[in-house]
C-alpha cells in the first residue's frame, strides 16, 4: 500500500501510483490525454503529437482513516446500597480521517500552478456503538 495515497476515483488506498490521474492539456485548457497517453500504462503512446501539448496535470487524493474499537463496561457502583443491579456492557468504534484532493500542473506558459477550483479538503469522525 502507499501510505496516504487515496485512488483518486475510488477514494479506496491506493496499491501503486496508478492511483494518480494524469491529464494533458493543451494551451486553451482542452484534454488530450486520450490522444497522447496510453490509458492502462499511461505512458506516451508511440505516436503521440506532443506539439499542441502546453501542460500536464496531476489529480492527487491523499488521506487516512483511523478506526479504533474498545469494549466499554459501566457498573453504577450501587449494588450494597441500592437492591437493583445494572450492568451494561458495549462496544464503542471510533472513526476518524481526512482527505485532501490536490489538483496542481506544470504549463509551458503559466509554469506552476494549482487549479484550486477542483481541489478539497474534508475531516470526519464517527462514534458508533455496534452490537
Amino acid at each position: 500500500e502507499m501510505g496516504i495515497l487515496l485512488d483518486a476515483e475510488t477514494e479506496e488506498q491506493a496499491v501503486d501510483e496508478t492511483a494518480i490521474k494524469i491529464k494533458v492539456r493543451r494551451e486553451d485548457g482542452s484534454d488530450m490525454t486520450e490522444e497522447v497517453l496510453d490509458p492502462v500504462t499511461r505512458i506516451l503512446n508511440d505516436d503521440a503529437d506532443l506539439s499542441e501539448a502546453d501542460a500536464v496535470e496531476w489529480n492527487v487524493l491523499l488521506g487516512t482513516t483511523d478506526e479504533f474499537n474498545d469494549a466499554f463496561e459501566f457498573d453504577l457502583g450501587l449494588d450494597d446500597k441500592i437492591p437493583l443491579e445494572l450492568n451494561m456492557s458495549t462496544g464503542v468504534r471510533l472513526l476518524i480521517g481526512w482527505r485532501f484532493r490536490l489538483f496542481f500542473g506544470m504549463s509551458l506558459t503559466r509554469g506552476f500552478y494549482l487549479n484550486v477550483e477542483h481541489t478539497e479538503a474534508e475531516v470526519f469522525a464517527g462514534l458508533s456503538f455496534p452490537d
